[in-house]
């Protein structure tokens, strides 16, 4: 079995690929640099479904693969104010899709005004807020990392979110019913 994770963020596949390998041990599994097209700081769950099952579906026909996974990084606000989390969508051949979201982490509110009414990404408006650069919050800490100073990273965000998109495929008979 060949699998494709659409990213080339290795903190990404090395955390995917540890979910994946406690299901498919012999699996080959190779990352696939994608695009999600639904840009770089996509808010809502629409955005980060479409995003996720996007970079899974061209990962898997790019690598030709059994499977592919894709992960979407995103910003939601509801009446309880601004949450930053994931989705992870596993595709396979047939078109068949398991997702999984991650626990939701608030934002501070000082950071969501500076993203809303100067337009910033995530990341900008954290480093503008905090001195931070924006490199290290998406690439060092990430922004669960940051907020939660260590407590739930990006790797348990994205373990979370596979675990979850797997139920699909670990209890076919559920689905396919």
């Amino acid at each position: 079995m060949k699998i494709a994770i659409g990213t080339d963020n290795d903190l990404k596949v090395e955390a995917i690929s540890g979910v994946l390998r406690e299901v498919y041990r012999d699996a080959e599994i190779v990352k696939v640099s994608v695009r999600s097209g639904v840009g770089s700081d996509p808010v809502g769950d629409d955005k980060g479904v479409e995003g996720a099952l996007t970079r899974a579906r061209n990962a898997m026909k790019k690598a030709d693969a059994d499977l592919g996974v894709g992960h979407e990084g995103i910003t939601n606000t509801t009446m309880g104010g601004t949450t930053v989390y994931g989705w992870v969508v596993i595709m396979d051949k047939e078109g068949r899709f398991g997702k999984g979201a991650s626990a939701q982490v608030d934002v501070p509110d000082a950071v969501a005004e500076l993203m809303w009414k100067k337009h910033l990404g995530l990341a900008e408006a954290i480093s503008e807020k905090y001195g931070i650069p924006k490199e290290d919050v998406r690439f060092k800490y990430g922004t669960n990392g940051f907020l939660t100073k260590g407590r739930y990273t990006r790797t348990d965000e994205i373990v979370d979110a596979t675990s979850i998109a797997l139920a699909r495929f670990l209890s076919p008979e559920l689905y396919d019913s």
